[in-house]
């Protein structure tokens, strides 16, 4: 996904096909990542269900961080599901 892409259009992309997902929710001021990989190729290890990349935006102004180039062992930054 480009840099240039607005928050409406990563939400569309974040959001297709969480169908099957369940509701995830942060606040807005915890950044929102739209992690590497997609549905159909799949996701690096830890985006799969990171509740960053998962949760909805329920406000006008989102903050939004870029993924981590490299992960060592785990991503620092990724949030458990809140069934975790």
């Amino acid at each position: 996904m480009s840099s240039s892409a607005t928050n409406t259009e990563r939400q569309i992309a974040i959001t297709k096909g969480a169908e099957d997902r369940e509701m995830v929710t942060l606040p807005n001021d915890v950044a929102r990542c739209a992690g590497v990989g997609d549905d159909d190729e799949g996701w690096r290890e830890g985006c799969e269900d990171c509740s960053r990349r998962l949760a909805e935006s329920t406000g006008d102004v989102v903050a939004w961080m870029l993924p981590p180039e490299i992960i060592a062992f785990w991503c620092e930054f990724r949030v458990a599901p809140n069934a975790e």
